[in-house]
């Protein structure tokens, strides 16, 4: 059977996920090199790969592109860790497999799925889960898990974490800092046949809480105090076949994903051109199809696929000015192909080479539209020393079209477009060494990262 991962990428195991008892995207991911998650409260946490921020990464959730930002105080990922199996990380260079737009890397998360939680011979289960912070905080969970036959595996699964405002490490009490967060994951799988699967997916999170404006800073001029919330849904369908000797094996996923943000206005003087108790906000919603294949060619693997993604961004009661020319609404989309490949070159080397095509098209909210299409090739050659050590040398380039802007800008005309927009690129060199032996492991990496023609929102 052929992995549709390339060897490059970092897994981060059930089990470690599981050890680490996480109840954050920052707790999660903590142990990982050259990943950091910025941000005190669940909601301004932001994650960032060698610095740069996830707004310039490729992040999924079983497939689903978790695509845009609504307002770059806080943060777009919304994911709950109690229903996380795996994450796997690409650094700076990422394989041409990761996806379109991944400038410094990519970050992929798969849920949880009841046949895992099983123990053997079991085939039913349940499990109900509780816990206490001592920075002010609880949660609890419950899930029910199990077999409907040989060939179907069901998990149904919710949590609750509420956080009052927590104290920073001096000691302070960070005022209005606490929010109150519930998911919940559905999720099935049906054996069809030896050898394909197929697995629908639901999994909703959703974070409110009375808290500034801009929920990464605290009390200061301009940065009122607000009734926030936040959800996020996703959908997936996802066909998989393990393929044989003469067939590839094959991963089709269906996707549709939305998060919006809601906030109500409670200043006497207008914020943002919203009067008091008004409630405004921001939908962002991405939908697509990925396909990915991998055939063994004599000693090397060969991984190829498509990838359609297509986004929608609206206002949410937007009350531009009169003269605006904003339409509060904005679509991208973005269409790909890929192909990479792993090929020993003896005993003790291995060559890795990939490229991806883009097309990006996008329409802003002033009615502007600005196309951009390009290659984004990467090689790399790992020479393994020993058993124990390897050095690895890779160079690559990704390319991401324009697209989205911030939402919480959408119906303000302020922020308007050039229309001569050139696409990012992204160069990335890099040299690294691993050592692994029993007890003892160690990496080292040095790398240069560039991105070019940088897309900003500038007064």
């Amino acid at each position: 059977q052929e992995t549709l991962v390339s060897d490059v990428t970092t897994t981060v195991t059930s089990e470690a996920v599981q050890a680490r008892a996480a109840r954050s995207l920052g707790e999660m991911l903590r142990d990982e090199h050259a990943v950091s998650v910025g941000g005190g409260a669940a909601i301004a946490q932001k994650l960032y790969i060698r610095g740069v921020e996830d707004s310039m990464l490729n992040t999924t959730l079983d497939g689903a592109a978790q695509s845009g930002r609504a307002f770059h105080h806080q943060s777009r990922l919304l994911i709950d860790p109690e229903l996380i199996h795996s994450v796997e990380i690409d650094r700076g260079a990422t394989p041409a497999s990761a996806g379109p737009g991944a400038l410094a890397g990519s970050i992929r998360m798969t849920a949880k799925d009841g046949r895992q939680l099983l123990r053997d011979g079991q085939t039913f289960g349940a499990s109900v889960r509780g816990g206490v912070a001592s920075n002010d905080g609880h949660r609890w969970g419950a899930a029910l898990y199990g077999l409907a036959g040989e060939s179907v595996d069901f998990l149904v699964s919710a949590n609750r974490d509420d956080n009052d405002d927590y104290q920073a490490g001096d000691g302070t009490r960070q005022t209005h800092s606490g929010s109150k967060q519930s998911s919940g994951l559905g999720k099935l799988n049906w054996r069809i046949a030896p050898g394909h699967r197929l697995t629908l997916g639901y999994q909703a999170v959703q974070d409110e809480g009375s808290r500034y404006l801009r929920p990464n800073f605290w009390q200061a001029q301009g940065n009122s105090l607000m009734p926030q919330k936040t959800t996020r849904d996703t959908l997936t369908v996802t066909y998989r076949y393990d393929g044989t000797r003469t067939l590839p094996a094959m991963e089709l996923g269906l996707f549709s994903d939305t998060m919006k943000v809601t906030r109500t206005t409670t200043a006497a003087q207008p914020q943002f051109n919203k009067p008091l108790g008004h409630q405004f906000g921001e939908e962002i919603a991405s939908s697509g199809l990925n396909l990915k294949a991998a055939t063994r060619v004599a000693d090397a693997t060969v991984r190829y696929g498509l990838n359609i993604h297509r986004f929608e961004m609206n206002a949410v009661h937007a009350r531009p000015p009169a003269a605006s020319t904003s339409n509060g609404r904005e679509e991208s989309s973005v269409k790909g192909l890929f192909a990479e490949g792993s090929i020993p070159l003896g005993d003790q080397f291995l060559l890795g080479a990939g490229a991806r095509y883009d097309w990006y098209g996008y329409t802003d909210n002033h009615a502007q539209r600005i196309s951009s299409r390009g290659l984004s090739p990467n090689m790399s050659l790992t020479w393994m020393a020993t058993d124990a050590l390897s050095v690895r040398a890779s160079a690559g380039t990704a390319l991401r079209g324009a697209g989205l802007k911030e939402a919480f800008y959408v119906d303000n005309t302020r922020w308007r477009n050039d229309p001569g927009l050139q696409p990012e690129k992204a160069r990335n060199v890099e040299l690294g060494v691993n050592y692994s032996e029993g007890p003892w492991s160690a990496k080292a990496t040095v790398f240069r990262q560039q991105i070019r023609n940088f897309i900003s929102t500038t007064t």
